[in-house]
């Protein structure tokens, strides 16, 4: 009997790359909806998703990106998609569900370098909040029906496909293209955690076919600045990069996470190092360049 999945947000950076990966594995039925055949946000979205998931499905709700704005419009949009997601489960058992999160439900204004899934939740942002937010609802309508969860706190993402242009691997590279230059805030030396797609799309099929429950930060922990970047970049690349920097607009914070209750739920994981993941987003980036002219 195969594993039925559910993936909503298909079409997106990560649930493209979930549903890739998910087409990889034997014994797997994935089945991805996009906001055009399931608009989460819409009161409709919980009788639809019951006519299309049933109690043998595991659903996976893929990572929405941060939005480059923190505004009260996306914040309202995510609690109505968690809202509609909870109004489904509250009405039925599933076999189970994995939701993404975000390690911004941490206080990120603040340097902490021993970051576990037992650190005190502070968002400092409406995008955190909204996300916290949507975790203890899920939490709650889900145990009421029986449903397993899984919730997966994703740090920053990039690989090929990313095409958020933020601050970040994907806006560095665009800009390196396109003028040859990199703006960076301060002197780029503040660290995180940054999480190659594949390893992402990777761990969440561990999570879904798995047995493992519960809340897990989905991260490398290893650290890495923006300066460290740059660094494998200009290795990568062979050119050189000018750097203009930028007056910080906040206080330079720095995060590092300990993955040890991830390890111990997916054990044997490898994740890919950063200048690998660099260079292939780099090339693919290369490639899409190229083919515009």
């Amino acid at each position: 009997m195969s594993d039925r999945v559910v993936l909503l947000g298909s079409t997106g950076f990560a649930g493209a790359a979930i549903m890739r990966e998910l087409g990889r594995r034997e014994g797997v039925d994935a089945e991805g909806h996009a906001s055009a055949s399931i608009d989460l946000t819409s009161p409709e979205s919980p009788a639809r998703l019951g006519r299309i998931a049933d109690e043998n499905s595991i659903l996976i709700s893929a990572v929405r990106p941060r939005p480059s704005g923190d505004s009260f419009e996306t914040f309202t949009k995510d609690l109505a998609i968690s809202a509609n997601l909870a109004r489904f489960l509250s009405g039925r058992r599933i076999r189970k569900l994995v939701h993404f999160s975000t390690v911004s439900v941490y206080d990120d204004e603040v340097t902490n370098m021993a970051i576990t899934e037992k650190t005190p939740v502070a968002p400092a942002s409406l995008y955190g909040i909204a996300r916290l937010a949507g975790e203890y609802l899920l939490r709650e309508c889900a145990e009421r029906s029986g449903t397993p969860v899984v919730i997966l706190r994703s740090c920053k993402i990039y690989g090929p496909g990313d095409t958020s242009g933020g601050y970040g691997p994907a806006g560095f590279i665009e800009s390196i293209l396109k003028e040859g230059k990199v703006r960076l805030f301060g002197d780029g030396r503040e660290l995180r955690d940054l999480l190659y797609i594949e390893d992402l799309a990777g761990a969440a099929a561990r999570f879904a076919l798995g047995e493992a429950c519960g809340t897990y930060n989905l991260v490398t922990g290893e650290s890495h600045s923006f300066r460290d970047i740059l660094d494998h970049l200009r290795h990568i690349s062979g050119v050189e990069i000018e750097v203009v920097s930028r007056e910080r607009s906040k206080p330079r914070v720095d995060q590092k996470f300990d993955t040890s209750a991830l390890m111990a739920a997916v054990p044997g994981f490898r994740f890919i190092g950063l200048e690998e993941g660099l260079r292939r987003t780099l090339e693919d980036f290369r490639g899409r360049y190229s083919e515009k002219r």
